[in-house]
This record gives structure tokens, sequence and C-alpha cells, in this order.
């Protein structure tokens, strides 16, 4: 062969092998590879291009890519943008997204890298695409994306304080909730450590500790109770849950802080509301029983032996107080009575009792030392708890309440999706409840339904946060007290489409405000028509309050001696009993003795001296004396009619005297005449 010839035929030989290779690389690529001519007409396509369409390749060559293969929205524009591309108007697009039309007219999203073929003058006579099927991407991160939206919806409209710290403790980010709570901003918040802050005391970071340990090993924690400090120096109470959760694909933990001080409140007003019913009762009439240190009742009135199950008192004397307790609690009695009999001072505790018939109840139980009868025992103050107590349990069920109930509520189609078991809650079997607004607002209380059905009308228009209140019908037909909080997602136009919320049981709350509401006015009642009057004092002797009784006797009106310490009020107690008075203040104050029953005299607004009756008792909170219960009686008319009968007992005393005198004398009158009549007869 001539060898001017060998080096070109070589050279053929190798474009023949690179395009052979390069077939092979083209047909066996993982991504669609398209060549286009000036025209727009596809020249060639590799296998994984077919496959994505649905035709084979003989079926896509020399077609019109735009006129076949694109979205009928989409033709004209992206043809438009071809023919300035080929013209040399625009600059080249290297890349971009586009959507496909398969052979089953399904869209397809696909990422396009381009590469344009150019002839020796520079003019674009080709572009070859490389293409990436996203459509499931896309869609993966459009759920993920929806998902975050709804997330962040409930992060911000949450009614707890939520926030996200990462897995040292360094605070991520917070709701408005938070800020609420704590005083302190996201701002100045983010990036700070849980456990450098000052919000939480040395206890509560240890606790907050233990709490990271579990959630670092994958399982929720709490709720724990901590006590927050707040930005301003206030100290507030919160119950804190954790969850460890992935963030943008990074773990990290969710926490949950509800402010309870409204419930610490409520609880301790209870006890309060119960405490001054107790203090008040107690001078008026309550259940009372006397034990030895054996146990062995003594004495008891007729509101023990009711309480009790008898019909009278006598039935119980001699039984030991260990036949009406029940399991758990002698142990608990025995190291009451032992406290006494050592000096310990009074005990106040609650017991779970029975009555003769076996009925269990739990009573509150005031003790102390007293003497009876010669001998020293107990004397009890008993009163039925068992409602308090009732009371008390559901509050704390409600602070076992994990998380609150999560809605979506679709405005468009007027869906309800529950995410929470909805219906175990209020007690129906799974999926007994139709998840619409309309089987919702069936299961209203009829006297909130009107303006629930107000308040669906309002928020399909309105983007005004949802706060609502209302009673929700139980399978049992009981119905629960609910607090419900919304927040809109809005479409393009700020209209709501979507309200993403949450519902918060509040029937413990409401029954507690209902008991404390029952037990004020309980002692209302009783304050207002005692028919003794009745006086609050502080431990200071100043005076709180006095009952309309007390008013009408000493003819001042509470107004005019609250707050005046009832030492100096000179003009209603007579100067001789002041220093008297203010020893026995001294010494129930200081000393703790009781203060003994004294009769008085006062004088009135309107200068009337009258007589009365005062007894006393302490109000104690903590073993500590805070004030004093005066029972205060008129017994002026008893002083002057028993002044009036001791007149009359000494007129006729006088009287006797008087007629004992002239029997006397008439017995002395007829002997002196018997005598001169012997006289007489003796001298005749």
């Amino acid at each position: 062969m001539d060898k001017a010839l060998q080096k070109p035929l070589e050279e053929i030989k190798k474009c023949k092998q690179d395009l052979k290779q390069s077939n092979l690389y083209f047909d066996i690529a993982e991504v669609m590879l398209v060549l286009l001519d000036n025209e727009g007409k596809v020249a060639r396509i590799n296998k994984k291009g077919a496959k994505i369409l649905g035709y084979p390749e003989k079926e896509i060559i020399g077609k019109n890519w735009f006129t076949n293969f694109l979205p009928a929205r989409m033709k004209k524009d992206v043809r438009d943008v071809f023919n300035e591309l080929m013209a040399g108007q625009i600059k080249d697009v290297e890349y971009f997204e586009n959507p496909i039309i398969n052979k089953k007219g399904e869209e397809r999203l696909l990422s396009f890298h381009n590469i344009y073929i150019k002839n020796e003058k520079g003019k674009i006579i080709n572009t070859l695409s490389s293409g990436q099927d996203i459509t499931e991407q896309k869609k993966g991160e459009s759920v993920l994306k929806e998902s975050e939206k709804k997330f962040k919806i409930i992060f911000d409209s949450a009614p707890d304080a939520m926030f996200i710290i990462d897995l040292k403790g360094n605070f991520i980010d917070a709701n408005k909730m938070v800020e609420q709570i704590s005083g302190y901003s996201k701002k100045v918040m983010a990036g700070q450590n849980l456990f450098r802050t000052r919000m939480l005391g040395r206890a509560d970071l240890k606790k907050a500790a233990k709490s990271l340990a579990h959630n670092l090993r994958g399982l929720p924690s709490g709720p724990e109770e901590y006590t927050l400090l707040q930005r301003g120096g206030k100290k507030i109470k919160v119950e804190i849950k954790s969850f460890p959760i992935k963030l943008k694909g990074k773990r990290c933990i969710l926490g949950i802080a509800r402010d309870i001080s409204e419930r610490k409140k409520m609880k301790q007003g209870l006890i309060e509301s119960e405490k001054k019913y107790k203090n008040l009762s107690e001078n008026i009439l309550d259940s009372v029983i006397i034990i030895d240190f054996k146990g062995k009742i003594l004495f008891g009135n007729k509101a023990a032996a009711k309480m009790f199950g008898f019909k009278d008192i006598k039935e119980a004397l001699g039984m030991n107080i260990s036949i009406f307790l029940t399991e758990g609690m002698k142990k608990l009695v025995l190291r009451e009575i032992f406290d006494v009999i050592k000096g310990k001072g009074n005990y106040l505790s609650e017991y779970k009792v029975k009555d003769i018939k076996g009925k269990q109840f739990w009573i509150e139980s005031w003790g102390t030392l007293i003497n009876y009868e010669g001998q020293r025992a107990i004397i009890a103050s008993l009163r039925n708890v068992t409602d308090r107590k009732q009371a008390e349990e559901r509050l704390k069920m409600a602070a076992d309440v994990s998380i609150d109930l999560i809605y979506e509520w679709d405005v468009k189609n007027d869906n309800l999706e529950w995410f929470g078991p909805i219906d175990e809650v209020l007690g129906y079997k799974p999926g007994e409840i139709s998840h619409t607004i309309k089987a919702w607002i069936d299961l209203m209380h009829p006297d909130d339904r009107t303006r629930l059905i107000d308040s669906v009308k309002l928020h399909r228009q309105s983007q005004r946060p949802i706060f609502e209140e209302y009673r929700v019908r139980k399978k049992d037909g009981s119905y629960a007290y609910w607090e419900d909080r919304g927040k809109p997602v809005l479409d393009e136009h700020s209209r709501p489409v979507k309200w993403i919320g949450s519902c918060t049981d509040i029937t413990q709350r409401k029954q507690a405000e209902e008991q404390i509401k029952k037990s004020e006015e309980k002692y209302r009642t009783i304050f207002e028509n005692s028919k003794d009057g009745i006086l609050y004092s502080g431990r200071n002797g100043k005076i709180i309050t006095i009952n309309p009784q007390l008013e009408k006797i000493v003819g001042y009106k509470k107004e005019e001696v609250a707050g005046k310490s009832f030492l100096k009020l000179r003009h209603i107690i007579l100067p001789e009993n002041i220093p008297y008075l203010a020893k026995l203040f001294k010494e129930g104050l200081v000393k703790g003795k009781s203060t003994p029953e004294l009769d008085l005299k006062i004088r009135c607004k309107n200068g009337q001296i009258k007589y009365i009756h005062i007894s006393a008792s302490q109000e104690l909170e903590n073993n500590k004396v805070v004030g004093f219960v005066n029972i205060i009686r008129d017994i002026t008319e008893k002083r002057i009619a028993e002044k009036a009968l001791q007149e009359k007992m000494d007129e006729l005393e006088r009287t006797n005297k008087a007629m004992v005198g002239r029997e006397i004398k008439m017995i002395e009158l007829k002997n002196k005449i018997k005598d001169l009549e012997s006289r007489l007869a003796n001298r005749g």
C-alpha cells in the first residue's frame, strides 16, 4: 500500500472506532440524550430518552420536538426561544428545567444540560441536550416543603411554647409563646445554650440534662415540672416535654413547654377557699370527735354520727377509730397520734375512711392535744373532702395530658383531618366520628352551636386567628370543655384555603372554677347570713372585714372599720378593756395560745352601751398564725334580763326579811299580853 494513503486510512479507522465508542456511550447513558436539528426535529435520541417518552426510537426520529413532546401550554413559548437561539438573537441557555409529555399523556419534569453544535461560520446547526428525570425528586421536595410548612404553622400557632435545640442544647428556633413565657426574643436566644442561660436553676438544670440524655437515645422525655426565671426576674411554673426529631436532615430536640402557673394558682385558690370555709365552720358546726391515745372514741357530735352512719353517736363510743380507716391509712393515723403525744403540735392531714356500712370517702382531719375528763386526749375536727380530692385528681389527670389534638380543616371541601386519637378521646369507636365540619358542629352543645356556625362562616374568609371555647358531646352523653386555637394557610390571593389548629381539653379547669365558685358562695352565704357577728383580722390586728350582723350590732359599716387595728378603736372598745385585749392578742399571736371566750362592754355608734360575747380562733397556715376569726354575739338583752332578775331577787329577799321581822314582833306582843293576863288573874 502506498505510504501516502496509509496515514489517512489509519485516521479513518480511528474515527470509526471513536464513533462506535461514542454510540455505545450514547446508548448506555442513564439520562435522556436528544439531538435536535436547526428546525427542532429529533435527529437522534438514546434508549433512555425513548424509554422516558414511551416510544420506540424510530417513532421519535424526525418528529418535531416542540409539537410532539411538550405540554400544549408551553409549545409556543419554548419554540420561540429555540428559534431566537438558532438565529443568534439570545445567549446560549446551558441549564433549564422543562416538562415533557410521554406517550401516556403524563407530564415528567426533566433537568436539561445543553451543548450547541456550530458550523465553521459559528452558526448553531444542532443542539445536544442531556435530560435528568427529576419528577419524583420534585414531588418529594414538594411534600417535604408542604410538611415543613404545616409544621411551621403548627409550631408558630401552638398554644404552648415550642422550641428547638441541637444535641448540645443550643437554641435553634422558638415560637412566640416562648417569647411570651420567657420574656426573651428569638434573636436573643438564638445560638445560646440552654444550660448556660439563667432561665433554669441548678436543680432544674440537672433534670434538663437527664431529659436531653433520654432524647439522645431516641426516647421522648417528660412531662417534667420546672421553675422558669423570666427576663424580668419573675419565676413561673412550666411543664416541659421533649422529643427527638429530624429537621432538614439533622437530629435535634423539640421541646414543648406549658405555663402551669394559672393551674397552680387555681389549685391553691381551691385550697385557700376550703380553708376559709373550714375556719368558719369550726366555729359554728363541724364533725368533732375526741379519742384517747389508743384510738378509742370518747366523744362525738351529731355531725360525726351522721358522717360515719350512726343514728346516735353513743353507738360509736368505745369503738376504736381503726374500724373506720381503710388499708394503708392506719400507719399514717398512728404516726399522727404519736407526734401529738410527743408534743410536736397540731396536725392537718387527709385520710381515706369508711362508714359503718363500708362506704369509703375522704376526710380532712385537724387535731390537737387537750385534757378531757381528767385525762389527756386528742380532739379532731373532721370534714368530708371527697369532692375536693376528686377535683384534685382531675387536675392531676389534666397535667398528664401529653400533646393537644391537632387538626387540619380544608376550607374548600370542609374535610376535617385529625392528627390524634379524636374518637378515643371522646369515647367513640375508631372512625365513628365523620371527618367533616358538619359532623363536628353536630357534636357541639346546643348552646354553643350557633356561635360555632357563625365562627366557621367568618373564618372561611377572615385571616383572624381562631380562638373559641365550646363543649363537645362525648359518647356517654356528657360534655367536655375544649379550647380551640387555629391559624390559616393562605393562597396567592391571601384567602384561607386551610386552617391548622389545636384543641385543648379544659374540662378540669372549668370544673375547678365551678368548685371554687360554689365554695366561695357557701362561705359567703354563711358569712352574710350568720346570726352572730363575724370579724376577720390579720396577724397585725387590723380588721379585714365584718359581716352585716356585726354592722348591726355596733352601728358602724365595714368601710368605717376595715384596715384599722381593733386595739385602736377606742370609740368602740372601752379604755379599761384595751390592756387585757392586747395581752390576749399577743399571747395568741406569739405564743400560739388559744384565746379564751370573754364578755365585754362596747360603745356603739349611737352612744349606746352594749354587752357582747367574743369567741376567737386562730387562722393557721403552715402552722403559723396568719389571722383571727372572731365570733361576736350581742348579749345586752341577756345582761339586762339578768340584772332585772337580780333586782327582783334582792327585793324579794328584803320583803322576806321584813315579813319575818313583823312575825317575831307579833309573837313577842302576844307573849306580853299572855303574861299580863296571867298577872291580873293572880291578883284577883
